[in-house]
């Protein structure tokens, strides 16, 4: 006779999943999964706020290089309460609100198992759903600033989709260590809308995307201090425009949210000093001492207490995970969608 552990089924939980790559608002749907069970370094946790990023989004669509197996429950970041412990979990126990530090394919679901070394204790004295957000959006704009050119207060650093999750971090990071922003935004209905914003972030200067090839803007990049440090989260011809201001300077690509390629000639390159790098945070994730993430994750959750750094969050419902896709997907979206896990 099996012992007991192996007769009981893992429950089921609602899940949104995707059984092939396309658009997220066709192939992405809600339906029962079966939880898997609980090992002796696992937890099983409810899931409370996960986040819609641009890199769940692109991972549905098939754009992300690491590729998922079928059929697939999307998400990758979040915050939940531990429901069970495996027999030699030692560092938590039921009921410890955590959030996902290592990546992890899944968190749009009622209930998740993970390993414990996949999880931190979530910063206390923050709502879940900025927790549940912290490190794709600030955390990214953390390793930005941090990891790719010696920045000092007075210095400048310049970016391409400023309005963004990432680029309003990066704002609100560099007020706070007094860098200066040189800051592009997108062309659309909404302009003054996202011009303020950026300004109220603290944007020094704030540019549409349609000026950067101008006269008039080549003018004020040459009056400038040379940025040191220029951060491209768009890609295409905003990034091909971008690169054509810069010398001397380190040029970071870290999304490619307009979905286009971008190019730069060699000589262009050779000439003006540029140097390219790629930047993937869920690699850094990976492979990063967990006490390095946990400095990170702490000393931005005391930025939000001090009200230094704020996400601008959408809460939406669980059960409408398909609109709030839908939502997500717009262009010049300033505010990340994050589902509420209950509702």
């Amino acid at each position: 006779m099996l012992k007991p552990s192996f007769c009981r089924l893992a429950s089921t939980v609602n899940s949104a999943v995707f059984q092939k790559y396309g658009c997220p608002t066709s192939v992405l749907k809600v339906q029962k999964t079966q939880l898997k069970e609980v090992g002796k370094k696992d937890l099983q946790v409810r899931m409370i706020a996960s986040p819609i990023t641009g890199f769940d989004l692109s991972t549905i669509a098939g754009k992300n290089p690491m590729g998922v197996s079928f059929p697939s429950v999307a998400g990758s970041e979040g915050v939940g309460i531990i429901q069970k412990i495996g027999e030699d979990v030692t560092a938590f126990k039921e009921l410890d609100t955590v959030m996902l530090a290592r990546p992890v394919q899944g968190t749009w679901s009622e209930q998740i198992v993970v390993s414990e070394d996949q999880v931190l204790r979530a910063p206390e004295g923050i709502p879940s759903e900025i927790s549940a957000s912290l490190l794709k959006s600030a955390g990214l704009a953390y390793r930005l600033l941090a990891d790719f050119a010696p920045l000092k207060s007075g210095d400048f650093i310049m970016q391409n989709d400023a309005s963004s999750a990432v680029g309003l971090a990066v704002l609100q990071l560099c007020k706070s260590r007094g860098i200066k922003t040189i800051n592009v935004v997108p062309d659309c209905g909404e302009y003054s809308q996202l011009f303020r914003l950026v300004e109220s972030m603290g944007g020094d200067v704030i540019v549409r995307e349609s000026q950067l090839h101008g006269v008039d803007f080549k003018r004020i990049m040459e009056d400038l201090p040379t940025p040191k440090l220029a951060l491209n989260g768009r890609g295409g011809a905003t990034m091909t425009n971008t690169c054509r201001l810069l010398k001397d300077c380190t040029v970071v690509t870290y999304n490619e949210s307009s979905r286009e390629p971008f190019a730069v000639t060699a000589s262009y390159l050779t000439q003006n000093h540029l140097c390219l790098k790629g930047f993937n945070m869920d690699r850094w994730l990976q492979s990063a001492e967990m006490e390095q993430i946990r400095s990170m994750v702490e000393e931005l959750a005391e930025m939000v207490r001090k009200d230094e750094l704020r996400l601008y969050l959408k809460r939406d419902k669980f059960s409408q995970v398909v609109d709030a896709v839908a939502d997500a997907a717009k262009p010049a979206t300033d505010r990340t969608p994050v589902l509420l896990m209950d509702q």
